[in-house]
């Protein structure tokens, strides 16, 4: 059973500056707690959202009574990021959205929660080290240097033992404990944003720089902020062991570098890139596996290459589904679109650190 807890909290709400052309009604703060940081063995047991309104935050939490109810959690989720244009997170990118991805994934739940919306304040703190001279970045650190006061003192290992505690026991005290510390963690991920404020502004920006937009196979690259540019997604082809994706910045962009360096390139494990600033061509250049299986041809991106390590193998038929990029002669764009979700943010902030 799905437990929900909802409270309205009055608030004079003061966003921070970079933040303020944003309807307010489109922004969600959340937050997961989970039985353990393996995407395919644990289980996500608690969400916790914040809703911001123009004199209140709305701190919604859906807490499962059962690791066999994470199905209807997620659904419920699902209802509190639709139609959002921004969540914001701290480790989201990192853990909370590729978690929640693979748990919708292992329930054929048809729903994505795409990088490309997301702003965690944690890349955003750690890029503004020097700025900020904290000793280090965890949330507490940060809510620290700000400040701010929490009431609840358990980590979030403990929050872990204590709800398989909980699921032994069914002592509402911890339970209790469980859904404080969750409910400070997002109480206070608003009062955080804050410290936007003290950071660069150009470092936010490059993590909240782009959406990615599919429509009819047509893969879109819409940057904002500096450079109001638009990448299209021109020709897909295979060579090899790669895979190319040519894209041309629409005629009325700008170029994505202002100054500097008109043309470069820049090799990274998982792909390489070329710009040209004079052509208006971008080049992206992937590592892919070519399997011939029941006298049809597969290309998968190449996780061995993206990972380090050779997983391929273990990996489950509908896990290497999301990793094929094409079959036969027909192209999955939206795979392509999920792998660029995942890491076109490293390949555009080398292209904003240039400037």
């Amino acid at each position: 059973m799905i437990e929900i807890f909802e409270k309205e909290l009055d608030y004079k709400i003061i966003m921070p500056k970079c933040l303020t052309d944003i309807n307010l009604s489109n922004i969600c703060i959340f937050d997961i707690e989970t039985t353990g940081l393996s995407r395919i063995e644990s289980k996500v047991v608690l969400v916790g959202f914040v809703e911001i309104f123009s004199n209140k935050l709305k701190i919604t939490q859906f807490f499962s009574n059962s690791l066999s109810d994470e199905s209807d959690l997620l659904k419920l989720c699902i209802e509190k990021f639709r139609g959002k244009d921004l969540l914001i997170s701290y480790n989201g990118n990192a853990f909370d959205i590729p978690f929640l991805n693979s748990r919708f994934n292992k329930h054929n739940i048809d729903y994505y929660i795409s990088k490309n919306l997301s702003l965690d304040l944690l890349k955003i703190v750690r890029k503004n080290k020097n700025y900020l001279n904290l000793e280090n970045y965890k949330l507490k650190t940060v809510e620290k240097f700000l400040g701010i006061k929490r009431t609840d003192t358990i980590s979030g290992r403990e929050s872990v033992e204590l709800y398989y505690e909980f699921l032994n026991t069914k002592n509402p005290k911890l339970k209790n404990k469980i859904l404080l510390h969750n409910f400070e963690d997002i109480k206070y991920l608003y009062e955080i944003l804050k410290i936007l404020d003290y950071c660069n502004i150009q470092s936010i920006y490059s993590e909240y720089f782009f959406k990615l937009n599919l429509v009819n196979n047509n893969l879109l690259i819409n940057f904002n902020s500096f450079s109001n540019s638009t990448l299209y997604l021109n020709k897909v082809s295979i060579k090899n062991s790669e895979a190319k994706l040519e894209f041309n910045l629409s005629n009325n962009s700008k170029s994505l570098i202002t100054t500097g360096y008109s043309e470069f390139e820049f090799v990274k494990p998982f792909a390489s890139i070329k710009y040209n600033s004079h052509t208006k061509h971008i080049v992206l250049i992937l590592p892919i596996i070519t399997l011939k299986l029941n006298e049809n041809k597969h290309y998968f991106f190449n996780v061995n290459e993206f990972y380090n390590n050779n997983i391929f193998n273990k990996l489950t038929s509908s896990e290497k589904e999301k990793i094929l990029f094409k079959y036969n002669k027909d192209i999955l764009y939206f795979n392509i679109f999920k792998y660029l979700d995942n890491n076109l943010n490293t390949i555009i902030n080398k292209i904003v650190d240039y400037n």
